[in-house]
């Protein structure tokens, strides 16, 4: 489970045997993902998108970015996905989408690994 435990001396939570749990500490809250992505697409052709780690002060860092791409039917396009790391907040990536990709509208999706806030964006391809 991600949540956000803010400016606190301690965190609890139980953690079974065999299982993990993963801490951030950032010196800033992350309040959104940028994520920019043209409105349309043409099969065959590159897609490129951008992503940004917005936060209310501090420059973030030390992030890593989980994309996930959706057909129009919904169903994920894993060959799509891509895990980034963002260097100063920021990644750039392309998808080369396929010349039998179905048109329509399609979803992508970004995650900050480290606090769970997510972005959404959809293009269209033609």
């Amino acid at each position: 489970k991600q949540a956000y435990v803010g400016h606190a001396k301690t965190a609890r939570c139980t953690i079974l045997p065999g299982d993990a749990a993963l801490y951030a500490l950032f010196p800033y809250r992350v309040t959104g993902i940028g994520l920019t992505v043209p409105k349309t697409a043409a099969r065959g052709r590159d897609l490129p998108y951008e992503l940004s780690v917005q936060t209310d002060g501090g420059a973030p860092d030390g992030h890593v970015l989980i994309v996930e791409v959706l057909g129009p039917d919904g169903a994920p396009r894993d060959h799509y996905g891509s895990q980034l790391v963002a260097p100063g907040g920021k990644a750039t990536a392309t998808i080369p989408l396929a010349l039998n990709d179905p048109p329509g509208i399609w979803t992508m999706r970004a995650t900050d690994r480290a606090t769970g806030t997510v972005a959404t964006a959809t293009f269209t391809v033609n």
